[in-house]
């Protein structure tokens, strides 16, 4: 009989603490955590314009490789004459201005990409973040991010959740997004 009354005890405090388990995360949580670089990087749409990227990249990366190779074959040739070391001088040259190219595009290029999902991901972390009761959202992927607001970082941290909504918005099937 004994047994039976800590069984039913247990059971009490069990649905007592799912019943408002929702609640202890609005009141220790202070301020949601996000990992943005995970969310980002690890959701549907930002695996397509990682791909996307890693595609130019490669662009760049062929004609580096020819304009190095032009280079090599240059310095290789017998005639070292003051004509060949100015052409070496020049090759080397078009390929620095190349590679500050190639930079610029990818940079400019990553960030086209990735703008519109970090603004998702932005609106949709806030959204979850309102639904629990929490008026703040802070990056924890942010190397300036400090913690000690939150009682319990880790029952604080919404980023699944946002990866979990940026991908039912976005099927790496579904081009038209």
């Amino acid at each position: 009989m004994n047994h039976i009354k800590r069984i039913a005890k247990t059971a009490t405090l069990i649905v007592f603490m799912m019943g408002f388990g929702g609640m202890s995360f609005a009141q220790q949580c202070k301020v949601a955590l996000v990992n943005m670089q995970e969310a980002i990087t690890g959701s549907n749409e930002g695996k397509a314009a990682s791909a996307k990227l890693d595609i130019r990249v490669k662009e760049w990366k062929v004609k580096l490789d020819v304009s190095q190779e032009a280079i090599l074959e240059a310095q290789r040739s017998k005639e070292q004459g003051s004509d060949q070391v100015a052409a070496i001088l020049r090759k080397k040259m078009e390929l620095e201005l190349i590679t500050q190219q190639a930079q610029k595009d990818v940079d400019d290029y990553r960030e086209l990409l990735l703008a519109p999902i970090t603004k998702s991901a932005n609106e949709i972390a806030k959204q979850v973040a309102a639904e629990r009761g929490i008026d703040s959202v802070m990056d924890s992927s942010s190397p300036t991010a400090s913690f000690p607001i939150n009682a319990d970082a880790t029952n604080c941290d919404i980023t699944s959740e946002v990866m979990k909504r940026m991908n039912a918005k976005f099927s790496p099937a579904d081009p038209a997004k």
